[in-house]
């Protein structure tokens, strides 16, 4: 989605401009979380369970430059990576 998005901002790119985005679905059958950061502060996940926060880093191995999950509109072709967690009740994300 945001690869698409990205693609999409290819007219603001020439004029200077980009946007930061998190894009977040959450499956509930099995209380699925995923997550794909563009540029935007990484998401941080409360677990309830352990009392304990962490960052959801979305960063992408897949471009062989490295690079990935930029801003959108700032370079074609960009890769997003995702992570995906297993949300329990009472868990917290915050954007």
């Amino acid at each position: 989605f945001l690869a698409e998005m990205n693609r999409e901002f290819g007219e603001v790119r020439h004029s200077g401009g980009f946007a930061t985005a998190v894009a977040a679905s959450f499956f509930s059958p099995d209380r699925r979380l995923t997550v794909t950061n563009a540029g935007h502060p990484p998401p941080l996940i409360y677990s309830r369970q352990i009392g304990h926060w962490a960052i959801l880093d979305t960063s992408s191995d897949d471009n062989a430059e490295g690079l990935s999950d930029f801003p959108l509109g700032m370079l074609e072709d960009m890769k997003y990576g995702e992570q995906r967690v297993y949300a329990q009740p009472g868990d917290l994300v915050v954007f």
